[in-house]
């Protein structure tokens, strides 16, 4: 019997793997240099579908008292999102290109 994807996505059942802490960070690491979600890296590795992003994103949440801690820091006013986002993106750019340049391939990002 054929099933719809709505049928699939309902029975789709998340699975959680205890993997050590080295393990999962090199299929992390592993799967970002191939601009793929660990969980997309994995599927594949099984030899399942997996639908590649587009245009791979990180994602961040904030509450309302992160963005008037942003704010502050960027000298905008809270309810002005969009700016903060930006300068959230500049900031990251800014100080992981930075790092390329002085320190070859090995990256490590500085709270400022």
């Amino acid at each position: 019997m054929a099933h719809s994807g709505r049928d699939e996505a309902v029975q789709a059942v998340q699975v959680a793997m205890d993997l050590d802490t080295a393990v999962a960070r090199r299929i992390r690491v592993l799967a970002a240099l191939e601009d793929m979600t660990p969980q997309d890296f994995i599927r594949r590795f099984l030899g399942l579908d997996f639908t590649p992003a587009r245009r791979p994103r990180l994602s961040l949440s904030l509450g309302q008292a992160d963005y008037h801690v942003l704010a502050q820091k960027y000298g905008l006013q809270a309810e002005q999102r969009t700016d903060i986002k930006a300068a959230i993106v500049r900031q990251l750019h800014d100080a992981v290109m930075t790092e390329f340049a002085t320190e070859g391939s090995r990256a490590t990002l500085q709270k400022e």
